[in-house]
């Protein structure tokens, strides 16, 4: 489907960003931040990158939920969403 389609471009599109970013900073005069290693690792490296597999991961859970779901409509998936990414932010 189409909304498929834009979760995919916006992934790629945060990848491409962070990659020109890392290889502009890594390349300036400033170089990388004090206590990068070589590769740019640094504190919250593994962090983002966790978060970057939850997307991923996320999007192929959502259809399979969906399914499930009892009278299912995307109003009633929203707000199941809603509540149980609000339980997690807790």
């Amino acid at each position: 489907s189409w909304s498929s389609a834009v979760a995919l471009l916006v992934n790629v599109y945060i990848i491409a960003v962070m990659g020109v970013l890392f290889v502009k900073t890594s390349s300036s005069d400033e170089g990388l931040p004090h206590g990068s290693c070589v590769l740019g690792v640094g504190k919250g490296s593994i962090s983002m990158l966790a978060v970057l597999g939850q997307c991923f991961v996320v999007q192929m859970c959502v259809l399979p939920m969906y399914e499930e779901l009892e009278d299912r409509n995307p109003r009633t998936f929203k707000h199941c969403l809603l509540i149980a990414f609000g339980v997690l932010a807790v």
